[in-house]
């Protein structure tokens, strides 16, 4: 869980909490705040992750990777149900393509685990890398 600082209206500054999870193939984030100075709590929620939280979750967890390690052909379901999920182009799955074997997308731990149970169906081997570089 990342910690962003969030201003009361109070006027006073305390960290929030910030995370992500999935349930049923959804990825959902959620926020939690309590003043240290009035006391006043805040629970926020929602499905389309607010870019600056988004962030500060990579900046504190890093950045992460979906990884193939095969280049089989019977991998299409894999990209057809990666471009049906993250509603991609054409161009975008060819230029994923090329990534295999390796990291072929990057975000959070949670976006990642997210992806990876999608696609655990197919039974290929899938798994979640934490990255060095966080970049994303």
């Amino acid at each position: 869980m990342a910690k962003v600082l969030k201003v009361c209206d109070c006027g006073s500054t305390s960290f929030a909490e910030v995370g992500q999870s999935f349930c049923s193939g959804t990825l959902k984030w959620y926020l939690s705040f309590r003043c240290n100075n009035c006391g006043k709590t805040n629970e926020v929620d929602g499905v389309d992750i607010p870019p600056e939280l988004r962030n500060a979750i990579i900046d504190q967890e890093g950045v992460w990777g979906l990884f193939i390690n095969n280049s089989e052909n019977s991998m299409s379901v894999i990209f057809s149900t990666l471009r049906k999920e993250l509603n991609l182009s054409l161009a975008e799955i060819a230029s994923i393509r090329k990534k295999v074997p390796g990291v072929i997308l990057t975000g959070t731990k949670i976006e990642m685990e997210r992806l990876r149970e999608i696609l655990s169906s197919t039974n290929m081997p899938i798994s979640v890398v934490k990255l060095e570089d966080k970049t994303c």
